[in-house]
C-alpha cells in the first residue's frame, strides 16, 4: 500500500512525499469437522492467522486427558494466504477416545467425569462407527451400574446418560444394525435404561428429562396420587412427539384425540408404590434395529421391490412407552393398563387389520429381547390410532405386520394346532415303534436294500417325533432354560433334515428299482447311503452352530432355528429335496405306467390297487406334505397350517399303514407271532388266498406236480416288488 502527502514551503515550492506500507495477508477463521484418514478428531476452531505463522489450538480429545495442541500453518501461495494441513499428532480421534474410555475403570469417584466425556465423544452422532456405538454402550453400562444406589450427584450423571441415549439414537441406522448384530448393543442399552430408571435414587422433587428422541419421567407417589390412575404424559404427546411434564395440569386440546400417545396405569398397580417411572422413545431405532436383525418372517427375505417374498414383515408403527412401578414386577392386573398410540408410519391403511399390541420381552431370543403379544390385546384401532390393553407393565408399542401374517393365527387355533401336532406325533411315535419291531422280526425282508432304506427312514421319523415332543416340553419351560432350548432346537433341526434326506434316498432307491436295473451287488451301497442320510444333515447343523450358536433358541413359543438361518440351512435343503423328488416321481410314475401295460401281458390278474397304493406311498414318502409349509402364508395361512400340522405329524402312522398293515409279508409275520395256531395264508397263482395245509391234503400227486410248475418268468429288468 502507498499514500501521498503534499507539503508547501515558504517559496511556494510543492513537495510530494510517498509512503509505502507492506501488504499483510491472513488465513481466515475456520470452524469445521476435521476428519483425516486416521479418523474423526472432532470440531476444531482455527482463528484468523497471519501468513507465515503457525497457530496452535487445543485438541478436542487427548489420550491422557491433559491439554494438548493441534497445530496448523498459514502460508503464502502466490498472492493468497492458505491453510496448510493440520498436525493432529498430539490428539486422538473420537473412536480412539471411546475405546480408551471403554477400558476405564469406572467408579463412583469418577463416574461424573466419565459421563461428561461420554457426552462429548458421542455428540457428533452421524459420524459414529459400529465400534464407537459398541464402546459407548459399554461405558454407558458401567456408569449406570455405579449410579444405582448412589444418593449424591445422581441427577447430573443421569442427565448425561440420557443425553448419550439421545445422541446414540441419532446415529446411523447401518452402524446401529451392525453393532446390534455384533455386540447386541441395542438390547443392552434398552435393558440398562430400564434398570437405571428403576433403581436410581432421586432426591426431592420428581425427575424429568426431555430430548429430541427420548423422554424420561420419574414420579413420586403419595397417598393423594394413589387415589386415582396415573397418566403419562398428562399433556398428551402430539404427532410431532412433543411432550409435557406428566405433573403439569392442563386441559386436552380440542381434537387431540387423533394425535395421542399416552399410557394410563390403574390405581390398582400403584397402591403399594412409592414412585412410578416412564420412558418415551420417540425414536424407535433401538427396537427396530433388533426387530430387523432378528426378524421373524413367514417367507424368505429378499431385495426391495422383488415380488413374492418379504423385505420386512414387521415395523414399529408408534412410539414406544415404558412404564414401571418402583422395582416391582407388575402382572396379571384385573384393571388393564391402557395405552393409546398415534401411528407414525405411512402405511396407515393397513392398521385396521394388521396392528398388534406388543410389549418388549427382555428374556426373548436368548436375552436379546423381542416383541411379544402375551397379555396385550387391541381394544380399538383406526387409521390414525390404536388403543391397547395389557395386564402388566413394560415397554409397549404397536407393531404393524406389513405382510399380514405375523401373529395372524388366533390363539384358540394355535392351541388346537398344538394339540393336533402333539397327538399326531404321539401316534406316529407308537406306529413307528411297531413298524420297526415288525421289520426287526422279518429277517428275510431285512436283506433287501430297499427295506434297509425304509428302516432308516422310519428311524429318522421316530427320532423327529421324539425331538418334537422333547421340544414341546422344553418350550413350556420358557426361554429361561436356554441350554435345554438350544439342545432341543438342534435336535429338531437335525432330525428334520435327516427325514428329508432319507426321503431323497428312498426316492433314489425307487428310481434304481423301477427305472434302472437294481444291482444287488453294488459295493457298500448302504454304507454310502447312511453317510448321506445321517452325515449330510450333521454337516449342515454343525456349520450352522459353528457360524453362530445363537441361531438356535426360543422363537414363537418353540425352541428352533431362527429367521434367516432357518431359510438358509433348512428351507434351501428342503427345496432341493423337493425338486429332486419331484423329478424322480415323474420318472417312476412313467415307468410304473409302462410296466403296468407289460405286466398285463404276462399276468392278467395284475391289480390296479397295488399300483394306486404304490403311487400313494411314493407321493407321501417323497415329502409332498412339506408343500403345505411353503403355502402357509397369505389368506390361506390358517388352512395350510392345519394341513401341514396334520400331514407332517402323521407321516409315521401312514408309513405304518402302507408298509406294515397293507404289506402281506408283515401281516403273515404278525399272524405267525400272534396266532401261530392258525395256518398261514398263501397267495396262489390266480391271486386268491388259501390255507396251504388244506390244499396239500386235497391235491393228488399229479396235480401237486402241476402246482410246482413255475409260471412264466418276468424279465429281470421289468420285475418289481410293489409295496
Amino acid at each position: 500500500m502507498s499514500s501521498t502527502q503534499t507539503q508547501t514551503s515558504k517559496n511556494d515550492l510543492t513537495t510530494e512525499v510517498v509512503t509505502t506500507t507492506p501488504l499483510v495477508l491472513y488465513c481466515e477463521e475456520e470452524e469445521e469437522e476435521e476428519e483425516e484418514e486416521g479418523g474423526n478428531y472432532g470440531e476444531v476452531e482455527w482463528p484468523r492467522t497471519m501468513v507465515e505463522l503457525e497457530v496452535a489450538v487445543q485438541c478436542p480429545f487427548t489420550r491422557d486427558g491433559l491439554p494438548q495442541n493441534a497445530t496448523r500453518m498459514c502460508t503464502l501461495n502466490g498472492q493468497s494466504a492458505v491453510w496448510m494441513s493440520p498436525d493432529y499428532s498430539n490428539c486422538i480421534t473420537i473412536s480412539q477416545g471411546l475405546e480408551i474410555l471403554a477400558q476405564e475403570n469406572v467408579t463412583t469417584d469418577n463416574f461424573m467425569d466419565v459421563s461428561v466425556e461420554l457426552v462429548e465423544l458421542t455428540e457428533e452422532s452421524e459420524r459414529l462407527e459400529e465400534e464407537d456405538v459398541e464402546n459407548a454402550v459399554t461405558v454407558f453400562e458401567a456408569v449406570s451400574m455405579n449410579l444405582r444406589g448412589v444418593e449424591n450427584e445422581t441427577e447430573d450423571v443421569l442427565d448425561n446418560l440420557f443425553v448419550t441415549v439421545n445422541q446414540l439414537l441419532l446415529a446411523g441406522e447401518t452402524e446401529l444394525m451392525e453393532a446390534q448384530m455384533k455386540a447386541k448393543t441395542s438390547s443392552r442399552i434398552i435393558q440398562a435404561v430400564e434398570e437405571t430408571v428403576m433403581s436410581v435414587q432421586i432426591q426431592g422433587e420428581d425427575y424429568t428429562s426431555k430430548s429430541e428422541t427420548f423422554d424420561v419421567s420419574i414420579i413420586n407417589v403419595n397417598e393423594e396420587t394413589r387415589q386415582s390412575d396415573i397418566q403419562f404424559p398428562k399433556e398428551e404427546s402430539k404427532k410431532n412427539g412433543n411432550t409435557d411434564d406428566s405433573n403439569n395440569d392442563g386441559d386436552d386440546d380440542d381434537g387431540a384425540d387423533d394425535t395421542i400417545t399416552k399410557i394410563v396405569i390403574p390405581k390398582e398397580a400403584i397402591k403399594d408404590a412409592t414412585r412410578v417411572q416412564f420412558v418415551l422413545y420417540k425414536d424407535t431405532s433401538f427396537f427396530q434395529t433388533i426387530t430387523n436383525t432378528e426378524e421373524t418372517t413367514t417367507g424368505p427375505p429378499c431385495a426391495e421391490g422383488e415380488e413374492g417374498c418379504l423385505l420386512k414383515s414387521r415395523v414399529l408403527s408408534s412410539f414406544v412407552i415404558s412404564a414401571s412401578v418402583g422395582n416391582q414386577k407388575i402382572s396379571n392386573l384385573e384393571n388393564k393398563v391402557t395405552n393409546t398410540f398415534y401411528h407414525v408410519t405411512d402405511d396407515k391403511d393397513q392398521f385396521t387389520n394388521n396392528s398388534q399390541c406388543v410389549f418388549w420381552d427382555f428374556d426373548a431370543v436368548n436375552g436379546r429381547g423381542d416383541w411379544s403379544t402375551d397379555g396385550c390385546t387391541v381394544s380399538a384401532t383406526s387409521n390414525t390410532t390404536t388403543t391397547c390393553e395389557c395386564d402388566h407393565l413394560t415397554n409397549f408399542a404397536v407393531l404393524l405386520d406389513i405382510y399380514g401374517n405375523a401373529g395372524e393365527i388366533p390363539e384358540d387355533h394355535r392351541l388346537i394346532i398344538t394339540y393336533i401336532s402333539i397327538a399326531g406325533a404321539g401316534l406316529s411315535f407308537i406306529s413307528l415303534v411297531l413298524a420297526l419291531a415288525s421289520y426287526a422280526c422279518a429277517g428275510r425282508l431285512r436283506k433287501d436294500k430297499r427295506v434297509k432304506v425304509l428302516i432308516n427312514l422310519m428311524t429318522a421319523l421316530l427320532f423327529m417325533n421324539m425331538a418334537f415332543l422333547f421340544d414341546v416340553v422344553v418350550s413350556e419351560l420358557g426361554s429361561s432354560h436356554k441350554y435345554l432350548c438350544f439342545g432341543a432346537a438342534v435336535a429338531m433341526h437335525y432330525t428334520l433334515l435327516c427325514v428329508m434326506t432319507w426321503m431323497a434316498v428312498e426316492a433314489f432307491t425307487m428310481y434304481l428299482a423301477l427305472v434302472q436295473v437294481f444291482d444287488s451287488k453294488r459295493r457298500r451301497f448302504m454304507l454310502k447311503m447312511c453317510f448321506l442320510g445321517w452325515g449330510l444333515p450333521a454337516v449342515i447343523v454343525g456349520c450352522s452352530v459353528w457360524i453362530d450358536r445363537e441361531n438356535y433358541g426360543y422363537e414363537n413359543n418353540l425352541c428352533y432355528l431362527k429367521r434367516i438361518p432357518f431359510f438358509i440351512s433348512f428351507f434351501v435343503p428342503v427345496c432341493i429335496v423337493m425338486i429332486w423328488n419331484s423329478v424322480v416321481y415323474i420318472l417312476v410314475a412313467r415307468q410304473m405306467h409302462r410296466l403296468r401295460k407289460r405286466q398285463t401281458k404276462f399276468n392278467q390278474t395284475f391289480s390296479l390297487t397295488d399300483q394306486l397304493r404304490a403311487s400313494f406311498s411314493l407321493t407321501f414318502l417323497l415329502g409332498l406334505t412339506w408343500l403345505f409349509a411353503f403355502f402357509a402364508f397369505g389368506e390361506l395361512n390358517l388352512t395350510f397350517t392345519y394341513l401341514f400340522a396334520i400331514t407332517n405329524t402323521l407321516q409315521g402312522f401312514v408309513v405304518f399303514l402302507l408298509h406294515c398293515v397293507f404289506k402281506r409279508e408283515i401281516r403273515r409275520q404278525w399272524q405267525a407271532l400272534c396266532c401261530p395256531c392258525i395256518p398261514l395264508l398263501k397267495e396262489g397263482d390266480d391271486g386268491t388266498y388259501s390255507r396251504s395245509k388244506t390244499v396239500m391234503k386235497n391235491v393228488s400227486g399229479s396235480n401237486l406236480k402241476a402246482l410246482k410248475t413255475r409260471p412264466n418268468r418276468v424279465p429281470r429288468s421289468e420285475k418289481v416288488n410293489f409295496p
